[in-house]
């Protein structure tokens, strides 16, 4: 029967049952015991983490509650399944919503509400949205069109260059860094792959394409700097904001744009200037333009042919988010549109509210069809949604047990220390490279197929959202490098 069920065939004798009877299925028997496959390091991994919880709670002293021993313990736990990924990492994203009440730390209520607050409905519209415009290509169309606007003629460059950079980080700023690196790279490489390739490639045209690729990466990392949904880690600050500082005015789409989008700019000017004096030669451009043209932009372009109403829509609806997201609350002396409802509105209002719209207006295409319908949807990263929750979460009980006194205390030594002293503490956290698992789809939305000989998880790529959740988010480290890591291995040819 090859294991499949074969239901008897439909007769009119009145004994014949009315409900299909199958046949059992026949199971190969098996090679492995049940305590050999328990046998393996992942089952190690597994037990690590009770394991280390146990020892904390039962080793460990602090001049502290005992709560705040527990949820050390709980930290342990955590952290050793999310370091070696023991199970998948939004069922350890999860754990809080039974540890938490076992063992005291807050209610089943209080750290469910974590996991559904204002920033989380801000994330889940936004997703959305971001699937909108990958789902009609509209960040491509809007890479194509600003990069050709900067590559001069006859070619610049330093200028195309900067087309690119600007191009990424302009992206970035609306999408994960992840995000906004999968859909450059495919962009970037389209026009590094007019030039020669292999022994036959000059040093000039070498040094170019490390310039392209090295200035996606990192201005994938400076655009989500800039904006609140820019990557993962401002929100986690935003959601812990609010925890310990609840008094305090809260951080804003807008407050915290006119921190990091100045910021921003100068850090990209001055990666931008690096770049040119590290890759871009006096005269690259002559070696360059007999490969580089508008011509080959253009032609990318009039594939994807006219803008259609959907795409229209979609722009004019997220134009209409940023917009709502910049006034909601403008300064103290001149309220935003805020106001007019009591402050009661925050930005997920507003993403939810623009998200909805998606489900409403029709894409002029098929009768009744709308710009989205959920089978778009599924390609959510509810592991990201999860990671988030998670990070509220520990927030919430850090404080709530006492550790995070405890933690102020073993830290008091840092008040007499420079701060140039101690911003290579924060600084080398960023360092940690995680793999990214990007493994359903077979080719990324930009159009460049993914490479078959390569071993990464990330050459198996589709969906840049695939790969939005990394353990370092929780623990308020950045995850740029994830983007770095996706480019050095599925572009090492550059």
């Amino acid at each position: 029967m090859n294991g499949y069920h074969t239901p008897n065939p439909i007769s009119d004798d009145p004994k014949t049952p009315l409900l299909p009877v199958n046949n059992p299925i026949q199971r190969s028997p098996s090679s492995h015991s049940f305590t050999t496959s328990l046998l393996t390091p992942n089952s190690f991994y597994i037990l690590l983490g009770p394991l280390s919880c146990t020892l904390i709670c039962l080793l460990v002293k602090l001049d502290a509650p005992v709560t705040s021993v527990y949820m050390l313990a709980i930290l342990a736990w955590m952290f050793s399944w999310w370091f070696t990924e023991a199970v998948p990492m939004p069922v350890t994203s999860m754990a809080p919503l039974f540890l938490f009440p076992l063992f005291g730390i807050a209610s089943a209520d209080s750290v469910a509400r974590s996991f559904m607050d204002d920033v989380i409905a801000l994330v889940l519209g936004s997703f959305i949205l971001a699937l909108a415009v990958e789902h009609y290509n509209i960040h491509r169309r809007l890479a194509l069109n600003i990069t050709m606007l900067f590559c001069g003629d006859p070619l610049n460059p330093p200028l195309l260059l900067l087309g690119i950079c600007a191009t990424t980080a302009f992206v970035s700023m609306w999408m994960h860094n992840v995000a906004a690196a999968v859909i450059m790279m495919p962009v970037a490489t389209g026009i590094l792959h007019r030039l020669p390739m292999g022994p036959t490639q000059s040093d000039v045209a070498g040094k170019f394409c490390k310039a392209v690729v090295l200035g996606v990466i990192y201005s994938a990392a400076i655009g989500g700097m800039s904006t609140l949904t820019g990557t993962g880690v401002n929100l986690i600050l935003v959601g812990m904001w609010k925890s310990y500082f609840p008094e305090a005015n809260p951080i804003s789409f807008n407050t915290w744009f006119f921190f990091g989008f100045p910021l921003a700019l100068v850090i990209f000017f001055a990666l931008w200037a690096i770049l040119c004096l590290l890759y871009c030669s006096k005269g690259s451009g002559q070696v360059l333009s007999a490969y580089l043209d508008k011509a080959h932009l253009k032609s990318e372009l009039e594939m994807l042919g006219p803008m259609a109403f959907a795409e229209k829509m979609i722009l004019a609806i997220f134009g209409t988010l940023i917009v709502l997201w910049m006034t909601r609350s403008i300064t103290d002396d001149i309220p935003g549109w805020g106001a007019l409802f009591n402050g009661l509105a925050g930005d997920g209002t507003v993403s939810v509210m623009m998200a909805t719209l998606l489900f409403i207006i029709p894409n002029k295409k098929q009768r009744g069809e709308k710009l989205m319908d959920w089978n778009k949807c599924k390609k959510l990263p509810w592991n990201i949604v999860l990671l988030l929750g998670a990070g509220f979460a520990i927030a919430d009980g850090v404080k709530s047990s006492g550790l995070a006194e405890v933690l102020s205390k073993a830290l008091d030594f840092l008040e007499e220390v420079p701060y140039l002293a101690v911003a290579p503490l924060g600084m080398s956290n960023k360092r940690h490279h995680h793999r990214i698992h990007l493994k359903q789809l077979n080719h990324h939305p930009g159009g460049s197929s993914a490479d078959p000989n390569c071993e990464n998880d990330a050459c198996a790529s589709t969906s840049p959202y695939d790969s939005w959740g990394n353990r370092s988010t929780v623990l308020v480290l950045s995850s740029n490098c994830n983007a770095f890591e996706y480019c050095r291995v599925h572009y090492r040819a550059y």
